[in-house]
């Protein structure tokens, strides 16, 4: 065997143990703040859940991948690196000649577990709130740094916090970012540079134009060879009914959710006086009399939260709201749990 720093997967009672990551996900998240403008806060809030990373990704996709498939297919499809757990049987030893590193040689019938994600880049997404005192101080956050969050940046988050638990599981994942059309995207990958050509494209890419989220999620949901999870991140405020039409589609091959995000603004809507609002997508200047409305405007958003809920359980997807601000390892939380069916 080759000498140098690599560590054997194998001690003295045959058992495997781990190589050290730390180094890699240390490189990936500095490479993220010097290219991108992505909060390094994001990936320390789910380090955790990296930790029990399968048992995460596996509450994802709901039981429909629960093992990887140990078939006897002799049909060469990627490396990974080593784990525990792993046989040792399948290291790929010329591998490790030329990189001091252990590597296993997955085959067709046991490729990863496949996660989408598919980002409203909408007008409306441009819409923004300002992070709450309580929410700076759960950051250890300085009060005087109050800044405006848009529904887009903080889907943005969310979704660089899911790929990463997804990623640190050795499965696959992908975004396409979307709004009247296709404006960025990366393919399904499970390489260290995923995470980062993510958060590059999602920092490129300016909310505008009206919304086709949905129906692109249909095509990418046609283009996933074999069975995963597609997971919609959007503010979801078209037609449920319209809705569900293209998530029946991507249901029909893939497990499916659509988190939805709102604004404080949105869901509390806290005006009280005349007020001037502007549509962000094409819809002009309006000004209201917010006083005479606000409370029929709650009751109009709780019907569709409620008939978007109805539609999404009648055709098998989960639906999660989530509030700009929410801590997004409490949002992955809260996602885990509905997909196992806990109550949340």
């Amino acid at each position: 065997m080759k000498s140098g720093t690599g560590v054997s997967p194998v001690n003295r009672c045959g058992r495997g143990h781990p190589r050290s990551r730390k180094s890699t996900g240390e490189t990936s998240v500095l490479q993220i703040m010097i290219t991108t403008s992505f909060d390094p806060d994001i990936f320390q809030s789910v380090s955790r859940l990296e930790i029990a990373a399968r048992n995460a990704v596996e509450g994802f996709l709901s039981g429909a991948h629960k093992s990887r498939h140990k078939g006897s297919s002799t049909e060469f499809a990627e490396h990974r690196e080593y784990i525990p757990g792993d046989d040792i049987r399948r290291l790929d030893w010329k591998v490790y000649a030329r990189t001091d590193k252990f590597f296993i040689r997955e085959y067709e019938e046991e490729t990863t577990l496949r996660v989408m994600f598919v980002v409203d880049a909408s007008g409306s997404m441009k819409m923004s709130t300002k992070v709450s005192e309580e929410e700076l101080r759960a950051r250890k956050a300085d009060a005087n740094a109050l800044k405006s969050v848009s529904k887009f940046r903080y889907a943005a988050g969310l979704v660089a916090g899911m790929m990463s638990v997804v990623l640190g599981a050795h499965d696959s994942a992908g975004c396409v970012i979307a709004g009247a059309k296709v404006q960025k995207a990366t393919a399904l990958s499970g390489s260290k540079n995923q995470l980062i050509q993510t958060c590059q494209a999602l920092d490129a890419v300016t909310p505008e134009g009206e919304t086709r989220v949905f129906e692109i999620a249909e095509n990418s949901a046609r283009t996933m060879k074999g069975k995963g999870l597609v997971i919609v991140v959007s503010d979801a405020v078209d037609e449920p009914e319209k809705i569900a039409k293209s998530l029946r589609t991507v249901r029909e091959n893939h497990e499916c959710v659509l988190i939805q995000v709102l604004t404080k603004e949105e869901t509390e809507f806290p005006y009280k006086d005349l007020t001037n609002f502007t549509g962000l997508e094409a819809d002009g200047k309006l000004s209201v009399d917010t006083a005479g409305i606000a409370k029929r405007y709650r009751a109009l958003l709780e019907e569709h939260n409620q008939m978007l809920a109805r539609e999404c359980f009648g055709i098998g997807v989960d639906f999660l709201s989530v509030r700009v601000g929410e801590s997004i390892a409490s949002v992955i939380r809260r996602l885990i749990a509905l997909r196992r069916g806990e109550r949340i």
